[in-house]
């Protein structure tokens, strides 16, 4: 069976000019969808700029403790959260962008943020690109797809715009890894790695990638660069008292204290988390305030400790089973070319995504490089006619881009936004599995 990416040159197929308009057709189609989902993005940006205008957004979060670090304020700060539900969850190096910004009025912040997130967007398509274009001659299917790929990376990212996160940073870091991996750029590689985790603890997940490939040197210049980002640079700037103090505050009320930032996020009743944890509480325990919200949900009575318990077992398998699918691919005979620097991103993007404690759309733009192995797959299905296996993908696809981008309330009630990152997890595991396009095909 031929993989997703081969050259649909070397293999038979309808000649004559309706086949030579049919990916002319599909590209132009895919060219139009980006440019729209471009416009909507620079709605969004609109939206974060009214909600920074009123401080009820993400946005306002990371700007007002920028504020507080730079008016002299401790590492208590980070044991005051912003709201109730709001805990300042963004280290120190995190929040250095926002100290420049903190100077400005919060809708004119916004606007400067909102330029460089979009600026950032562009650039993790032009990574899409360059990445598609290092795949080599049997490239054919995802060139097919590339304006495809790009326009879903714009739609995933488009809940992020409206609410100021770091997630476009994220998926861009992934998307520059894979195009420096697949051109052997190893320490730029590792490096773009060590931003995302910088920022938040856990996208150091990915490291699973370059540990998987056995590629030491993009794991050494991911690690020193993680170093230098958490440590040294916020030595630096706020010297060395004051950085061990706002580093310590964070870890402490972040990840130490009873009511840590995790902790907070797992409740029941914020309909707009679908992560494993949240959604079998609200199937297993008795939460009366989840219960007034959504009362048409069953439940049972479990113990609160036992749910969370089991969601961590269920957690550590899924990455276990993306280890294992790692270890199987890197095992399969075959050259150990670019794409598998790609295939290996894609499937730990979407293992991220399904184990996050906090699986919202604003994350969704996560498992924007999954989708260009899934879409490449699709243009092969086509390529060799193989209607049912066509039809499969494009259901894959648009059923899990309605579930992580806005599915309705009532979906969300009874957790159905958590199809979204299950259908992408095994669509991978289908593709590496060889039932897609197997490796040694290569």
């Amino acid at each position: 069976m031929t993989a997703p990416g081969e050259d649909s040159s070397a293999r038979p197929g309808p000649s004559g000019p309706t086949a030579h308009r049919r990916p002319r057709a599909a590209r132009l189609a895919g060219w139009v969808l980006t440019a729209l989902a471009a416009g909507f993005a620079v709605t969004q940006c609109a939206v974060l700029v009214r909600r920074a205008r009123r401080g009820r957004t993400d946005f306002s979060i990371i700007y007002r403790t920028a504020e507080a670090i730079n008016d002299g304020q401790d590492g208590g700060l980070y044991g005051r959260p912003f709201d109730p539900t709001w805990p300042r969850s963004i280290p120190p190096v995190g929040t250095m962008p926002f100290q420049f910004l903190a100077g400005l009025a919060p809708g004119v912040a916004a606007i400067v943020w909102s330029v460089a997130a979009l600026a950032v967007l562009a650039g993790g398509a032009a990574f899409v690109g360059l990445t598609v274009s290092r795949l080599g001659d049997r490239a054919g299917d995802y060139r097919a797809v590339l304006p495809w790929a790009i326009a879903v990376t714009v739609l995933l990212a488009c809940d992020c715009l409206q609410t100021g996160q770091f997630s476009i940073l994220f998926a861009a870091c992934w998307l520059a890894y894979m195009a420096a991996a697949t051109r052997g750029r190893h320490v730029w590689a590792g490096l773009a790695l060590a931003v995302p985790a910088a920022i938040k603890f856990y996208p150091a997940v990915m490291i699973a990638v370059p540990l998987a490939m056995r590629k030491g040197r993009q794991v050494v210049s991911a690690v020193a660069g993680w170093v230098v980002l958490t440590a040294v640079v916020p030595l630096c700037v706020f010297g060395p008292a004051r950085a061990w103090d706002l580093s310590a505050g964070y870890v402490r009320h972040n990840f130490l204290a009873a009511d840590n930032a995790v902790s907070v996020r797992l409740r029941t009743a914020v309909a707009s988390n679908q992560a494993i944890d949240v959604v079998m509480l609200r199937y297993l325990t008795d939460d009366r305030q989840f219960g007034a919200e959504a009362p048409q949900v069953p439940h049972l009575a479990w113990p609160r400790d036992v749910v969370l318990a089991l969601a961590q077992i269920v957690r550590a398998g899924i990455l276990v089973v993306a280890a294992l699918a790692s270890w199987r691919w890197i095992r399969t005979p075959g050259p150990d070319g670019p794409r598998t620097a790609v295939i290996l991103t894609a499937l730990w993007s979407a293992t991220l995504y399904l184990a996050l404690p906090e699986t919202k759309a604003r994350y969704a733009v996560y498992v924007a490089p999954a989708y260009l192995p899934i879409l490449a797959a699709a243009a092969a299905a086509a390529r060799r006619k193989c209607h049912r296996a066509l039809a499969a993908w494009i259901v894959l696809i648009v059923a899990s881009l309605a579930a992580v981008l806005y599915p309705p309330k009532i979906a969300l009630h009874f957790g159905l936004g958590l199809a979204g990152p299950i259908m992408l997890f095994a669509a991978m595991l289908v593709l590496m599995a060889g039932r897609a396009g197997p490796r040694k095909s290569e």
